[in-house]
């Protein structure tokens, strides 16, 4: 049996053409789909990075705000104690802990503000900010907000005065008491 191609040359022809246009769509869009999917591993990365800063500079503000919220105030006591001040809190630089190699150290500055909200009751808003750059682009800020009254949870009160001391007890005399053995009006029965 013969070829039927073979008896029309301008069908092969359009077949070969044909499958030469069907290759070079094939490789156009083989060459689209890497590109998108090299370009959406290099997003991945960059966020997984992105998301680890962000987590370390947390950790970071974090134990900042521990320290702030391990500051004494007590305004009941005599006299009224309050470390709980700006001042006592500088900017403190640190070393964000994410997986490195060399030396490439990411630093961090925590800024601690502290205002006073309100004086009856005793209040203060404490705002923590951790502050790092991400990738040498611009500054990224990691904050911690709370509010924190006096460790005594007693606003504007007065101290209380100590307890009266306890009621000694009788003097100790010379005398006993004994019991009556014979009954109850003392005398016996006889």
């Amino acid at each position: 049996m013969k070829n039927h191609l073979a008896k029309n040359p301008v069908r092969n022809q359009a077949q070969q053409a044909f499958s030469l246009v069907e290759i070079l769509v094939a490789i156009l869009l083989a060459g689209i789909l890497i590109s998108a999917l090299v370009g959406g591993f290099g997003t991945v990365i960059g966020s997984s990075e992105s998301s680890a800063y962000s987590l370390a500079a947390q950790a970071c503000a974090l134990q900042t705000y521990e320290q702030v919220r391990a500051a004494k105030w007590d305004a009941v006591s005599f006299p009224a104690v309050d470390e709980l001040v700006a001042s006592n809190f500088p900017p403190r630089v640190s070393v964000l802990d994410i997986p490195q190699s060399g030396t490439n150290l990411v630093f961090a500055t925590n800024f601690t503000t502290i205002t006073t909200i309100s004086t009856n009751p005793l209040l203060k808003l404490v705002r923590v900010d951790c502050v790092y750059s991400f990738m040498g682009r611009q500054p990224c800020t990691n904050s911690i907000v709370s509010y924190r009254t006096t460790e005594t949870g007693q606003q504007n009160a007065v101290a209380s005065p100590a307890p009266p001391p306890a009621t000694p007890p009788p003097p100790v005399t010379g005398t006993t008491t004994k019991t009556n053995k014979r009954g109850r009006g003392g005398k016996g029965n006889n």
